[in-house]
């Protein structure tokens, strides 16, 4: 959800055929191909040691790797020694294995998309600033004219404007405008917002304020993201009108909130485990993540069938090329893959694409969304959004779907979206409104690009993570505290991806019966032996052991294995033990992964546990007694 500031190097992207084309012929992919794994683009071919491999639909939602060109899958038959390379292998399909059944094929959105009409107070410099207005101080580098949205060639009333330096937080100073219209002032070099005043009463019934990212150069030039000065340096600004909602739209938020606003005490816990979130005692709209229990009550329902909906939009300074069902056909399908695995079959995203380019009134820089020489921004996703949102508004049958992901094209460079967030909180539409989704940046372009197997769809789940509830389980995004072991603590490894024990309780994915949960009451010298299924196996088993190690932070042990979608060597394979922190918010490094002897590596790829290793956390000691491909036996005691 929150902007990602790791760097990548960035590449040409080659395509679609010469990528093919590659993969069919270079045996240097990033992936080693075995017969029967998980596979996430259909059709495509890999040549690896000589032998041609493709990836083939078995059925109406899984596709899986098979040997030359036309071939049909045999399954082969497990066996107990583990695989010598870091392979993705097959799930094995036990009797008590669970399967998706609300899953369905990707659907082509059915109607031509017709956006509403270019306004004419379009920000793109086409509003003349009136002649005669103050003339700016010496010296004023910063040279605004309000207009009034409701007649553009109109001067707003507006009071002033509150002004920020980016790095500062929420300090800011109140300048004044003129009666005019005209606003201006000196700001030294830096990165600042600027929220334009609506005019009185407060709250203006019709009108909001809006705020514009401004930036200064050392020359003391001043730009502002997504605006075109005129011949004198005066940009035009304003705020936004207020649009009251629909009968559609009240209902929707009446529904929300009343969700939102559900009080944390409803829940009564079935166990000792089941800790109770401390970041959000109090809900309401502006509770929208959490790490422990109750679910928030408006966040995307967790079981059955989620139907979602692929915005594919471009700008007049981006231009969309390539198909845009080919594009993100694959990043639809990993994603679905990917929560139908985690959530053991209990949950689908059926994806719907729109297979047009529609163009938004403004251009790709406005939001200040991009990153610069001095490292990344947030800018202004919300804003954003609420515009994407408001100019398809109507053209787009938005109360049909569940999930709604606005899509930037591939070839949108990082100065204009570096990253591409997800909201969780409301926006309100003629027909409703919708409640969970993203926006698209470069990032889910770059990791792909630069090594990252399924980086488009690893993105997209990651963020879709954000709608379920889940936490970004790093630390400010500086530091990896559960390391490369969840999707959403790092969404574009190449290993240990599937979520861990406790996300998938949180969940309903995991039932009481598959949690061994002990109080710290209940151990003793005397070790209790536990045997675990790993998480990734897709069957009812004992996953996990849990000891509440206080009344807000819980122990987590549980076995991964190369299996799924986690891509595993036998040196990290092996039981993970971590710890999680009820009151540490997202960012907050509340997942903390407890690594073994010896282990350096700061992605905590080396941390498990093997046979005759053990960790000791808060005085209670897990030891690894026993090991093989399918469980591990450990042993618990204080």
């Amino acid at each position: 959800m929150a902007r990602k500031s790791r760097r990548f190097i960035s590449s040409v992207a080659l395509s679609s055929f010469l990528v093919l084309s590659f993969n069919a012929y270079s045996s240097a992919n990033l992936q080693t191909i075995k017969v029967g794994a998980i596979c996430t683009t259909p059709k495509k071919i890999i040549k690896q040691g000589g032998i041609l491999f493709t990836c083939k639909t078995i059925n109406s939602h899984l596709a899986r790797w098979v040997k030359g060109t036309n071939s049909v899958l045999v399954l082969p038959t497990p066996t107990p020694t583990p695989t010598p390379t870091p392979t993705p292998t097959p799930t094995p399909t036990p009797a008590t294995s669970l399967s998706n059944t609300f899953y369905q094929a990707i659907k082509i959105y059915p109607n031509k998309v017709e956006p509403k009409p270019v306004p004419s107070s379009d920000p793109l410099g086409s509003i003349v600033v009136p002649s005669g207005i103050s003339t700016p101080p010496s010296g004023a580098n910063v040279r605004l004219w309000i207009s009034d949205p409701r007649m553009p060639s109109r001067a707003l009333q507006s009071t002033g404007a509150f002004i920020g330096n980016t790095s500062a937080g929420t300090v800011s100073s109140f300048i004044p405008a003129n009666a005019d219209g005209s606003f201006y002032t000196t700001l030294a070099q830096g990165k600042y917002w600027i929220d334009i005043v609506e005019p009185g009463p407060y709250p203006n019934p019709a009108l909001n304020r809006h705020r514009y990212i401004l930036e200064v150069s050392s020359s003391g030039a001043v730009s502002i993201s997504g605006l075109i000065p005129d011949s004198n340096g005066v940009y035009v600004v304003t705020v936004d009108v207020i649009t009251p909602l629909s009968s559609a739209g009240l209902a929707f938020q009446n529904k929300i909130t009343q969700l939102a606003n559900k009080p944390i005490t409803d829940f009564q816990p079935t166990s000792a485990c089941q800790l109770i979130d401390q970041t959000s005692i109090t809900r309401n709209l502006n509770t929208t993540l959490t790490d422990g229990f109750p679910q928030i009550a408006f966040r995307q329902k967790t079981s059955g069938a989620v139907n979602a909906l692929i915005v594919p939009i471009d700008f007049p300074d981006v231009q969309g090329v390539s198909d845009p069902v080919k594009l993100f056909t694959s990043t639809a399908n990993g994603t679905q893959n990917f929560w139908s695995a985690m959530s053991y079959g209990q949950l689908s995203i059926n994806f719907t694409i729109i297979p047009q380019w529609i163009k938004m009134p403004f251009l790709s820089t406005k939001y200040g969304m991009g990153s610069n020489a001095n490292g990344n921004t947030d800018g202004q996703p919300g804003q954003y959004t609420a515009d994407v949102i408001k100019y398809l508004d109507g053209s787009i049958d938005f109360a049909n779907y569940d999930e709604v992901y606005f899509l930037a094209p591939d070839t949108i460079p990082t100065t204009s979206i570096a990253y591409g967030p997800a909201f969780v909180t409301p926006f309100y539409t003629v027909d409703g409104g919708i409640a969970n989704g993203a926006v698209g940046g470069a990032d889910m372009y770059q990791t792909l690009r630069n090594g990252v197997v399924g980086g488009d769809w690893k993105w997209m789940a990651h963020e879709t993570g954000h709608t379920l509830g889940f936490f970004d389980e790093d630390f400010k995004h500086q530091q990896t505290t559960l390391g490369n072991w969840s999707i959403m603590a790092m969404n574009w490894s190449n290993t240990g991806l599937e979520v861990g024990a406790w996300d998938r309780y949180i969940k309903g994915w995991l039932l009481d019966s598959q949690v061994s949960c002990f109080s710290l009451d209940e151990l003793s010298s005397t070790p209790k032996e536990i045997s675990i299924n790993p998480i990734e196996s897709q069957d009812r088993n004992l996953k996990s052991v849990m000891v509440p190690l206080s009344k807000t932070k819980i122990l987590v042990v549980e076995s991964r294995k190369n299996l799924g979608l986690d891509v595993l060597s036998p040196e990290t394979e092996g039981v993970l033990v971590y710890t999680v922190d009820m009151t540490k918010p997202t960012l907050g490094g509340g997942y903390q992964t407890i690594a073994r002897t010896g282990s350096k590596l700061p992605t905590m790829e080396d941390a498990t546990l093997h046979a005759g290793d053990f960790v000791t956390v808060d005085g209670v000691v897990i030891r690894v007694t026993s090991e093989n491909p399918k469980s591990d036996q450990i042993s618990i005691s204080r």
